[in-house]
């Protein structure tokens, strides 16, 4: 397939977060602010009311409703049994009888004189949230939601499928093509990271390993497709029956993950992730994303915080995102202030990209995205003159 690259996601490797777990209607709250929270631990729960099943008393035994009444042998409140009997009819002398019996568990809700027919409450479902990341409660409210604020590094990705899930982050070999998933390899109940796109003989071997999840750079379309059962389109995703969730960082293709996110997940191997693979790429954008909680300090404290440079700096890694050099990273070597002549025949202010191999192209500004990394030690910053693309 032809790759389609989307730029933008966020890397953070040190950084504060908040994030609201709600309950899909109002309910009990387990926690209170100042409370640490497990990623897995309970925070709240919420009781949906269970379905309603209607008995037709009057049709089943062929008798008005009126007369139906006679046979009903419950009343509003008791509790029945699947199976157990609702009414009984005798005919001839009670030489024939006929019973209606419960078609599920649960409670008589209703008894209805005009229509002979009764209501069954099944038991209510019970909904549980989970906290999703490691962190102190924050906030509390009207037994609806939990602010939960935690240290950690951020890898957003630009497309997924699946929920979210927990597990521990296992680095696949920062090589070519992954054919296989080594046998020695302990990966139940992983995430796995890979540096390029994996196959969907990959995907199915890893959910016979009981993964948690996978984050790699790129995937083809026909793949993840495939792996997800459904046409990807413009809508929400993250509701899929896959598995395990799964996204990328880059885009689709062949594309390899950005030595930025790479880093993050490198220098956790074998910590707990929180990762999902919610998607919306209409008004109000969701990111999928991955938080891989960091040792509690001082949340507050502005070390904790990410001194991320913004703007254009000298000796900066950048991704170019157009043709012909689509992909391929390399570093700012000189951002001249003046426009220039490029081959569309337009004039543009470009930056001069040094690849690693020692070649230099001039790339337009608009054609490049920062990586956030520096050169050598590099760390010039170019004027706010220079900064504006």
């Amino acid at each position: 397939m032809s790759q389609a690259y989307s730029g933008g996601a966020t890397v953070l490797h040190n950084t504060t977060i908040e994030r609201v777990r709600e309950l899909p209607l109002p309910g009990s709250i387990t926690v209170s602010i100042g409370d640490y929270v497990q990623a897995s631990e309970v925070i709240g729960f919420a009781s949906l009311s269970g379905e309603g099943v209607l008995v037709r008393v009057s049709e089943e035994l062929g008798i008005p409703a009126k007369e139906a009444m006679q046979t009903i042998s419950v009343r509003v409140g008791d509790w029945v049994k699947k199976g157990d009997k609702l009414a009984t009819h005798s005919v001839f002398f009670g030489l024939f009888r006929t019973e209606v019996t419960a078609p599920v568990s649960g409670e008589v809700e209703l008894v209805s004189e005009l229509t002979g027919t009764i209501m069954l409450r099944c038991r209510p479902i019970k909904i549980e949230r989970t906290a999703f990341i490691s962190g102190r409660v924050s906030n509390v409210h009207d037994n609806l939601s939990v602010t939960i604020k935690t240290r950690c590094s951020l890898v957003q990705g630009v497309f997924g499928v699946g929920g979210e899930r927990l597990g521990r982050i296992c680095m696949l070999p920062d090589t070519g093509g992954i054919t296989t998933l080594s046998s020695t390899l302990a990966i139940d109940g992983a995430v796995l990271i890979s540096r390029g796109a994996p196959s969907l003989e990959l995907l199915e071997e890893g959910a016979r390993r009981n993964i948690a999840g996978w984050i790699a750079g790129s995937i083809d379309d026909i793949v993840i497709e495939t792996f997800a059962k459904r046409r990807i389109g413009v809508a929400i995703t993250g509701d899929e029956s896959v598995p395990f969730s799964l996204f990328v960082t880059e885009g689709f293709g062949e594309i390899p993950m950005n030595d930025e996110a790479w880093g993050v997940f490198s220098r956790n191997q074998g910590r707990e992730i929180s990762m999902t693979g919610v998607t919306q790429v209409r008004a109000g954008a969701i990111r999928p994303e991955a938080i891989i909680g960091l040792p509690e300090q001082s949340v507050d404290s502005p070390d904790c915080q990410e001194n991320a440079e913004s703007g254009l700096i000298i000796g900066r890694a950048v991704r170019i995102i157009r043709h012909p050099y689509f992909g391929r990273i390399g570093f700012i070597k000189e951002l001249p202030p003046e426009p220039r002549l490029i081959p569309s025949g337009a004039s543009a202010r470009i930056a001069v990209i040094s690849f690693e191999d020692g070649a230099t192209v001039e790339i337009p500004r608009a054609n490049i995205e920062l990586l956030g990394a520096s050169h050598s030690g590099t760390n010039t910053v170019a004027s706010k003159t220079e900064e504006s693309l």
